[in-house]
């Protein structure tokens, strides 16, 4: 994970969370024509920053209002596009991956370090849940011994991220809002997917108790 030099007004409105839709890897065009004004501002500052052909930009956005100390999104610590089709077609094709968020509350934590052996293998006894579950609590029993550290994200600024880039998300500070931005450069097509829900109240679970 980097930081990047771009930037983007952090401060939005809960009006602005609520005229903008969450949507999944849409073209410029399709987030122009269909996902509200903010969402069209965003995509023309990020075309402008040229650091993606618009060819191959899409974007992919999570709107929501959280109550506090909800989470927007589980399990606890994970990198994206886990599996073995997935991982080699990334590797391949080493994408930009920008993430961003803006609001008020609910900040991406990452993880910094070198990580424990055996983390990231699934034991032929293991069904998801005790697969995702173990990851988790191993990587903070790792973090607990003073290996590695931890950096919260930014509202407004601009994040390179990895496919094995290792992060979480963090509880809602307070009844609050944000939208999250992913930015990739890639030649799969689009899904231009708009999903009609712009609120996600999950409890805090086994993953997430070291929050509390």
């Amino acid at each position: 994970m980097e930081t990047t030099q771009f930037r983007l007004d952090p401060n939005i409105t809960m009006r602005t969370v609520s005229d903008t839709p969450s949507f999944i890897r849409c073209s410029p065009e399709f987030v122009r024509n269909h996902c509200g004004e903010y969402a069209a501002s965003v995509v023309d500052q990020i075309v402008s920053w040229n650091i993606i052909p618009e060819d191959k930009l899409k974007i992919s956005a999570t709107s929501q209002r959280l109550g506090k100390n909800a989470f927007s999104s589980t399990p606890g610590w994970h990198h994206d596009w886990y599996g073995p089709t997935s991982w080699e077609y990334y590797e391949q094709d080493k994408p930009f991956i920008g993430i961003f968020h803006v609001g008020n509350t609910a900040p991406v934590e990452f993880f910094e370090g070198e990580l424990p052996d055996g983390w990231d293998v699934r034991h032929p006894s293991e069904n998801n849940d005790d697969f995702w579950r173990r990851r988790h609590v191993t990587l903070n029993n790792h973090l607990n011994q003073n290996n590695g550290t931890t950096m919260l994200t930014e509202a407004g600024v601009v994040y390179k991220m990895f496919h094995n880039s290792i992060h979480r998300p963090t509880p809602s500070s307070r009844l609050g809002h944000r939208i999250l931005f992913r930015i990739e450069g890639t030649d799969l097509p689009p899904a231009n997917r708009i999903i009609n829900s712009i609120t996600s109240y999950l409890p805090v679970d086994d993953y997430h108790n070291d929050h509390v």
